[in-house]
Formats: C-alpha cells, sequence, structure tokens
C-alpha cells in the first residue's frame, strides 16, 4: 500500500497547460489529427524526483524530433502557450507520491523495476495521444 493513486502507464508530454475547458477537447482532435503516425521513444534511465507526479520514473530521451514535434504541437495548440524544449521533462512515471505518503521501501522496489524494464528493452511505440484533467 503505497501512496500512489492507480494510472494506467502514459508518457508525460505536456503538463501545466492553461485552457478554457470547454474549448480543450475540439483544439486537441485537431492536434491529433496532425499526429496520426506512431513514434518511437527511448529511455534512457530510471529518475527519482521530488514531486508526487514525478516521484520514479524513466526519462524518456529528447534527442527525438517527432516528439519535440508533438510536443510543440500540444503546448501551442491546445494551450496556446509558448514552448520551452530545454525545460521540458518527458517522461513515463512508475509511481506517484501522494502528499509524501509512500510507505517505506517502494520507491526502491520501483526503481529495481524501472531498471528491470529498461534492461529488457528501452524503447516504446507511442500510438496515441491522450489529454487528462488532473488536480495537483
Amino acid at each position: 500500500k503505497g501512496a500512489s493513486w492507480p494510472f494506467p502507464p502514459h508518457i508525460t508530454l505536456a503538463s501545466g497547460l492553461e485552457a478554457k475547458e470547454e474549448e480543450v477537447e475540439a483544439k486537441m482532435r485537431a492536434v491529433c489529427r496532425d499526429i496520426n503516425t506512431a513514434f518511437e521513444v527511448t529511455f534512457p534511465e530510471v529518475k527519482e524526483g521530488s514531486e508526487q507526479h514525478k516521484c520514479v520514473y524513466l526519462s524518456v530521451s529528447k534527442d527525438n524530433e517527432r516528439l519535440k514535434d508533438c510536443y510543440e504541437r500540444i503546448v501551442k495548440g491546445v494551450a496556446n502557450q509558448e514552448t520551452d524544449w530545454e525545460s521540458y521533462d518527458p517522461h513515463m512515471s512508475l509511481i506517484y507520491d501522494i502528499e509524501g505518503k509512500l510507505e517505506a521501501g517502494h520507491k526502491e522496489e520501483t526503481k529495481k523495476v524501472g531498471e528491470e524494464l529498461i534492461k529488457a528493452g528501452n524503447k516504446l511505440l507511442l500510438h496515441r495521444v491522450e489529454m487528462w484533467k488532473i488536480d495537483g
């Protein structure tokens, strides 16, 4: 029992976007029409962070023009915000830590699982883009 939300595996392409809720779905559909071909991403390492949404995660290699294009289309097309590729940190969370309540040992066990995932094959084919609304 760790203090983590149940969530399906996903790669965070953009976060912290501010847009009018009633416009988001139509804008996202328009953006996704242009992102219709699957592309591969690579996970170079397991990282541990201090944010609840990035407690233990697989970093995603930014050496990927398709990833950069997808990120820019989402940020500009959905939220009409400027992009910041340099500080952008694409990742796949393995476990969240809600309010620092993750039980002892879960971070270390999750890091081991992440390392095994990378050893088994550190690539993943992205074939769908979704937008989720979360609080926190």
